[in-house]
């Protein structure tokens, strides 16, 4: 299992001057002319979620001799929550909080092992990056935010020898 809690911000006094036109009118008072920029003291440290926690469990049940060793079946599950996550400097557009669940389960004794595993069990859709792009620097720029999508559903299987 793992916890972390970081309530990450921008120090008093810290400016943003890279603010376009179009985002820089919705925060702050914006020149004619030259640089916009933006106080963002005291808002989130960009793609910093506050809350992130890890849990998983394995159960393992000895099933008796299989071509010759002691063999046990073993599952696992594992389980992630990400919190929301600003995708700028402003925190005018965030990544939302998710939850992941990935789990396996198979065969295993000290010489081998075949494990059947998915990860992103419940096939989940969600954004695992976002980005900000700016178009032009005069009165018609604009922000556009892309995103990544995070993998779906993956299944596998895994065998593997010790010697």
């Amino acid at each position: 299992a793992g916890f972390a809690y970081a309530n990450s911000r921008f120090e008093a006094g810290t400016g943003d001057d890279t603010i376009p036109r179009a985002l820089c009118a919705s925060l702050a008072t914006c020149p004619t002319t030259g640089v916009y920029s933006a106080n963002i003291a005291d808002r989130a440290i960009p793609r910093a979620p506050k809350l992130q926690f890890t849990a998983g469990a394995t159960y393992r049940q000895p099933i008796g001799s299989l071509l010759g060793k002691e063999t046990e079946i073993v599952a696992r599950a594992d389980f992630s929550h990400t919190g929301k996550a600003y995708t700028d400097n402003t925190n005018t557009a965030f990544v939302g909080a998710r939850d992941l669940v990935d789990a396996s389960i198979g065969l295993s004794n000290e010489t081998w092992s075949l494990r059947f595993w998915a990860k992103n069990l419940f096939d989940k859709q969600y954004v695992s990056y976002a980005f900000t792009t700016f178009a032009g620097s005069g009165a018609g720029s604009g922000v556009t935010y892309g995103v990544l999508l995070g993998d779906r559903r993956t299944l596998g299987a895994t065998l593997s020898f010790n010697f």
